[in-house]
């Protein structure tokens, strides 16, 4: 989703969730797909790290 476009461009990255509808955005520069394809791994970590419990005892 382009937010700003011309010399500084702002570029809006989102990621929906379809059972839940949740939503993460995040907000890039540029879309060359070394960028989108690090926003790919930030939510995919952001989703598998929001799993793990508080503390990890062992």
């Amino acid at each position: 989703m382009h937010i700003r476009k011309g010399r500084d461009p702002l570029v809006a990255f989102v990621a929906t969730l379809g059972y839940s509808r949740a939503s993460w955005v995040h907000f890039i520069n540029n879309e060359r797909a070394e960028t989108l394809s690090n926003c790919w791994i930030d939510y995919c970590t952001t989703r598998i790290l929001s799993k793990l419990p508080a503390r990890v005892t062992g």
